[in-house]
């Protein structure tokens, strides 16, 4: 069997699955505003006195394991028989003193692990990705490159308050003792993974990406970021791995708490973004993925870096080697829902719509109904249709992800709004490819034993074709006749957009 572990904004969760059939037996969830009331969470986060702080206090990550696993054998689960492990986590900072590695060493199976946790922290504000209280800090690391830009060339994307060296900076400049005190420094995936093994765990490369200080070219830390974030950080960093070798058996503390084999290895714990892209089957240059969330994300699989990374976009390091690109559309879902409640349409009106014949009257719209980022604002909604909008939205994709194709041959859709095939049809006419639906169920969960599928079992390829249904007929194939009318629309949103930049 395997677990996974998924350790998410709001909840906290534990599944088995079967590793011959791929079959999920049994799951276990902690909702923290619910279960953990006592911790005042708010949607996962705490709120900080400093404005845009939001952050999470690790002891809730500590005390969901024991709770989780708990659950888990109230199910009847029977853990002697898990054989894998790992997960993936949201993305956070935790901060560490030099009795971390002798408590963990030391774990007694008597006493929860929050208790014996608690002394081993130098603060207990992990910030969140969606913390922006460290944005001055930012903009100090960033000002000492020649281009505000150079440094994306470097990690692969912008460095903002999200990544992990502005929280780092912050943290050292608004308290010296604090930052003097810490030892070790974990991300949210790191630091679980440590408990679960007894020892400072390794960060798996596809997980650098939220720190902002990993070259992606040149494959180490980058030492020039590294000085400009805070003194000695270098040696605070855990130490690096890929995601196919085994860190280790569990802690004594899980093997005599929950009767866990002695042979139970775990692996590295993947970012959230590899699990995705992995539990759709991004394991080769000619795959895409387009996800249909409150954010549209259009993700796409390549083997070589370019020499120059688009300020717009991601760069990813892919677990199984080569990099994953990603470019985001914040105006996603909630901008088509928000669009079809003001027009009144009911789910038949919004297929009717979708499946009307495109022409030269129907030009897409500019889908930014709220501000998109610092450099697009809102635009005028007042004559958009359902078709104009959805339209205007996957051209807006394809445009900036243009730069990062390497010859896609498939494409596949999940989430929200790639349950309306009206709208997977117009994606796969876009993109001009053959498009597979897929749902997301465990996605990132499978995503995460799919490196220890490929690199243990050659035989276990029956089990990856069970878990990944892009192996089977597409849902919609592209109408050839498409291209040229989409190239011609292409070109009159790319107008569209200009002007509505230079307003």
């Amino acid at each position: 069997m395997y677990l996974g572990f998924l350790c998410g904004q709001r909840s906290f969760s534990a599944t088995l699955i079967d590793l011959s059939s791929g079959n999920t037996i049994l799951e276990a969830t902690i909702n923290y505003d619910d279960d953990f009331p006592y911790r005042h969470t708010d949607n996962g986060h705490l709120v900080g006195y400093k404005p845009g702080e939001y952050y999470s206090d690790p002891q809730m990550w500590a005390e969901s394991i024991d709770t989780v696993l708990d659950r888990l054998v109230e199910k009847g689960a029977d853990l002697s028989q898990v054989k894998v492990i790992s997960g993936t986590a949201i993305p956070s900072l935790i901060f560490l003193n030099d009795h971390w590695e002798q408590a963990l060493s030391e774990l007694n199976p008597n006493l929860p692990l929050n208790e014996q946790l608690r002394p081993v922290y130098t603060t207990r504000v992990s910030p969140a990705s969606i913390d922006t209280s460290a944005s001055r800090s930012a903009e100090t690391i960033r000002s000492k490159f020649p281009r505000d830009s150079s440094i994306s060339q470097i990690i692969g994307s912008r460095l903002d308050s999200s990544k992990g060296a502005a929280q780092i900076h912050q943290l050292h400049t608004a308290s010296r003792d604090t930052w003097d005190q810490t030892s070790v420094i974990h991300v949210t995936s790191s630091f679980i993974h440590s408990i679960l093994i007894g020892k400072s765990a390794p960060l798996d490369l596809s997980d650098t990406t939220q720190l902002g200080l990993y070259d992606i070219k040149q494959s180490e830390w980058h030492e020039e970021i590294l000085d400009c974030t805070a003194p000695n950080l270098k040696e605070k960093l855990p130490s690096l791995t890929k995601s196919n070798n085994a860190s280790g058996p569990l802690s004594d503390y899980f093997i005599f708490k929950y009767q866990f084999s002695k042979d139970a290895q775990c692996y590295p714990w993947i970012s959230r973004d590899a699990a995705i892209a992995l539990s759709q089957g991004l394991f080769e240059p000619n795959s895409s993925l387009l996800r249909l969330e409150n954010r549209y994300e259009y993700i796409n699989y390549i083997s070589k870096l370019p020499e120059e990374i688009p300020n717009h976009s991601q760069v990813l390091i892919h677990p199984m080697g080569g990099y994953l690109t990603r470019f985001t559309l914040n105006n996603g879902i909630k901008t088509f829902n928000q669009t079809v409640k003001k027009l009144g349409l009911d789910l038949n009106k919004i297929q009717h719509h979708l499946d009307a014949i495109p022409s030269s009257r129907n030009l897409p719209s500019l889908p930014f109904l709220k501000k998109e980022s610092d450099h697009i604002s809102k635009s005028d909604q007042s004559k958009t249709t359902i078709l104009s909008l959805v339209t205007g939205q996957i051209l807006h994709l394809q445009l900036f992800s243009q730069w990062a194709d390497e010859s896609s041959t498939n494409l596949t859709i999940t989430g929200e709004g790639s349950k309306i095939r009206a709208i997977r049809v117009i994606c796969a006419d876009i993109f001009q490819l053959p498009a597979y639906h897929q749902a997301e169920n465990n996605n990132e969960i499978i995503g995460t034993m799919i490196p220890y599928l490929i690199s243990e079992h050659e035989s276990i390829s029956d089990t990856l074709r069970k878990l990944i249904s892009n192996t089977q007929r597409p849902d919609t194939t592209p109408e050839a006749f498409m291209a040229g009318f989409y190239t011609n629309q292409l070109k009159e949103y790319f107008q569209l957009l200009t002007s509505h930049l230079n307003q």
